[in-house]
């Protein structure tokens, strides 16, 4: 899911902009094939590596500070991931690298990125385009992994705040017993005791389930829906009957049968309001 998006991210900020010269001129620096950003590919040198042309703006840090700023503000607008996650993510990331570079294991290596002015800093004086090849993989999965743990925090406490209430998805495929349904941003399964009995599927088919549980499922969650559950019903009416929804008619009690009978136990607060003809509707159209 965020694999995608902060590719350009990753590439960009930790390839090209922070694993650079920072200063001097025709040294070699490495970054991936294909991106220049200012840089050009000298011939007989490994693809994998360039060399800086003596006016190239990067050996002066070219906008390090406004594009680790540009990339956080893109991740958090289009992930809702927090900044602080994302500035600590890439601090991490940045640490994880240097450790694997001077094969430090545990020991503490402060990287602090300032939040206003987006500059790079720590106790551990290096050059961080000595890094090499290694640390940078190091950091790369390290802030990937950070960026898919904040993502799944994310959606976990959206679809945890939504338990009970009811989600709308089309069916995706088919895996073992569970029907998998697409509901956003992640895809949902439908246990078959949680399906209805005669009710069949299809792939495309548009379906409206209860959320009914949410939990952590290593770097994503798992959404477990119900067709099922009793509640299904109570938020129907809530749904489609306005008395309902208003609170001017409240539903006690809902005893069901899947697939074959549903009870309501239903109370009116207003003497005026018929709790059965609301409900049902004229000639039953609700």
């Amino acid at each position: 899911m965020v694999d995608n998006l902060c590719e350009e991210f990753l590439r960009f900020v930790f390839l090209t902009r922070i694993l650079q010269v920072r200063a001097g001129h025709g040294r070699s620096w490495w970054g991936p094939p294909g991106l220049h950003c200012g840089a050009r590919e000298e011939s007989g040198v490994s693809p994998l590596f360039f060399r800086l042309p003596e006016k190239s703006p990067l050996g002066a840090n070219m906008g390090l500070e406004t594009e680790i700023l540009r990339y956080i503000e893109v991740l958090h607008r289009e992930k809702d991931i927090d900044k602080e996650i994302l500035f600590e993510a890439l601090e991490e990331a940045l640490a994880a690298a240097i450790r694997r570079k001077y094969d430090l294991d545990e020991e503490v290596v402060e990287v602090h990125i300032d939040r206003e002015t987006g500059k790079v800093q720590s106790d551990f004086e290096l050059d961080l385009a000595d890094l090499g090849r290694i640390a940078a993989t190091t950091a790369k999965q390290r802030l990937l992994q950070k960026l898919r743990e904040a993502e799944r925090d994310v959606l976990y406490e959206d679809f945890e705040s939504r338990m009970g209430t009811l989600a709308n998805g089309t069916v995706q495929r088919f895996e073992g017993d569970n029907v998998v349904i697409s509901i956003g941003k992640v895809e949902g399964i439908l246990p078959r005791k949680e399906r209805v009995r005669g009710e069949n599927y299809h792939v495309g088919d548009r379906i409206r389930c209860l959320v009914r549980e949410v939990r952590k499922f290593g770097p994503k969650i798992k959404v477990v829906l119900s067709r099922a559950n009793p509640d299904l019903v109570r938020r129907l009416f809530e749904l489609e009957v306005p008395e309902i929804a208003d609170g001017i008619i409240e539903i006690k009690s809902v005893e069901r049968e899947p697939g074959y009978r549903t009870k309501l136990g239903v109370l009116s607060h207003d003497p005026k309001i018929d709790c059965v003809g609301a409900c049902v509707g004229v000639r039953g159209t609700r």
